[in-house]
């Protein structure tokens, strides 16, 4: 039987000039933000931005995102200004509550661990920063509670 190294494992193994696990990923220190937002009657394609703008290098370990019943057939997607899906795909919050996190049947698992670089600056999406989480709404006017908790971890 053969034993098989995870990506950080492999660079732990051999930790020489760039081979350095980044302090994020490995004994990183967890931090947790989390934001409320009450909507009423908020229209199809608002944005959202949920909590302060996270810092430079920290990795995602999980998005969570718990709504009431918004009505309206209303949908919401959760990302930021790069990528305005990066962490939950479109999830119909209009006909029931709805908790989702990365990796559910509408999470977005390329989420997972995704590292903010801040590669863009600004506040547009598809060419915004990485640092600012939002949703977005689609469909309907949504009305009703929407929480966000966003699981994160840094040097």
């Amino acid at each position: 039987m053969a034993t098989y190294y995870g990506v950080n494992r492999t660079l732990a193994n051999d930790p020489v000039g760039a081979n350095r696990v980044d302090a994020a990923k490995m004994n990183g220190k967890l931090r947790v933000m989390t934001d409320t937002y009450e909507a009423a009657a908020l229209a199809a394609g608002s944005i959202i931005e949920m909590g302060d703008e996270l810092p430079l290098g920290s990795v995602i370990v999980e998005v969570i995102l718990n709504t009431d019943n918004l009505q309206n057939s209303t949908t919401l997607k959760v990302g930021d200004y790069e990528d305005d899906d990066r962490y939950i795909d479109a999830v119909d919050c209009g006909s029931a509550e709805v908790t989702k996190q990365i990796g559910t049947t509408t999470g977005n698992i390329d989420g997972r661990l995704y590292q903010v670089d801040a590669t863009y600056s600004g506040k547009t999406v598809g060419s915004g920063t990485d640092r600012q989480i939002i949703i977005t709404t689609a469909v309907g006017a949504a009305t009703g509670t929407i929480k966000l908790a966003i699981i994160y971890a840094v040097e």
